[in-house]
């Protein structure tokens, strides 16, 4: 990516013009991020004393799918997973959505001061509405909701991961 980026500045030197749609890494390469290996747990000051960590997850893309069904599959035995209906927080009554969030936050809050780390994520069932905007509104419904479990959560996790 970083041999594609250099030989397109090279080309915009020259007078060309680009319109890219892209994923994340070219971007990174075309403006030289240098990338960093994974932090592992001893970067974080990670101890079995503290509260758990909490992952929070909203990405529907298959990619994000795969890192989670990755990371459970390797640490299901310690990981603690809270699912989020995305039809209740988007869909449903306003009461079924304030209990949905309030299960949600209640529950990692318990395993969190348990020691437990804990997964936080929404139904893997993509539901999109009829129009562009009707998606629109369902996606910023699933994302307040998810930052309304995090603000509702009275325990301190050790570390917050999230992909929204």
């Amino acid at each position: 990516m970083t041999v594609f980026a250099a030989g397109m500045i090279q080309a915009e030197l020259k007078g060309k013009s680009f319109l890219c749609r892209s994923a994340a890494s070219f971007v990174s390469a075309r403006i030289g991020i240098i990338p960093k290996s994974p932090l592992l747990p001893k970067d974080l000051g990670i101890n079995k004393e503290r509260n758990g960590g909490l992952i929070v997850v909203g990405s529907y893309v298959p990619k994000t799918t795969k890192q989670i069904e990755e990371l459970i599959s390797q640490c299901g035995r310690v990981l603690r997973t809270i699912e989020v209906s995305v039809e209740k927080v988007s869909m449903k009554s306003s009461e079924e959505r304030e209990s949905e969030i309030n299960s949600a936050a209640e529950m990692a809050d318990v395993l969190l001061g348990a020691h437990q780390d804990t997964i936080i994520m929404t139904s893997r069932k993509l539901i999109t509405g009829k129009t562009p905007s009707e998606s629109l509104e369902i996606n910023f419904k699933v994302s307040s909701a998810l930052v309304e479990i995090v603000r509702r959560i009275t325990a301190k996790p050790r570390y917050i991961l999230a992909k929204v």
